[in-house]
């Protein structure tokens, strides 16, 4: 029996252990988690991009209210002129 009790003992002492040991980590490990999250919100702040509203026509405005999620504002990737037209040559 007093085996028994040392064994359970020695259990509780292991887990009173581990929940001293993740009251220590814990906050450090969320502190820093937070400066991390807080440095790369400042970091990518500055590339973000968005949409001239002023400078685009009602049909543009709504397209991106319709559907904000496009890769472009405008729904399409702008592709240069094909070589043998005046606006080529004239770039």
């Amino acid at each position: 029996m007093e085996q028994y009790r040392r064994e359970i003992n020695a259990l509780f002492n292991r887990v009173t252990n581990i929940h001293e040991k993740e009251f220590e980590v814990l906050p450090a490990a969320w502190n820093k988690l937070q400066n991390a999250a807080g440095w790369f919100a400042k970091f990518t702040s500055p590339y973000q991009e968005y949409p001239d509203l002023n400078s685009m026509t009602e049909n543009q405005i709504e397209e991106i209210l319709v559907n904000p999620l496009l890769p472009h504002p405008l729904g399409c990737i702008p592709t240069p002129p094909p070589p043998d037209t005046p606006a080529a040559r004239a770039g």
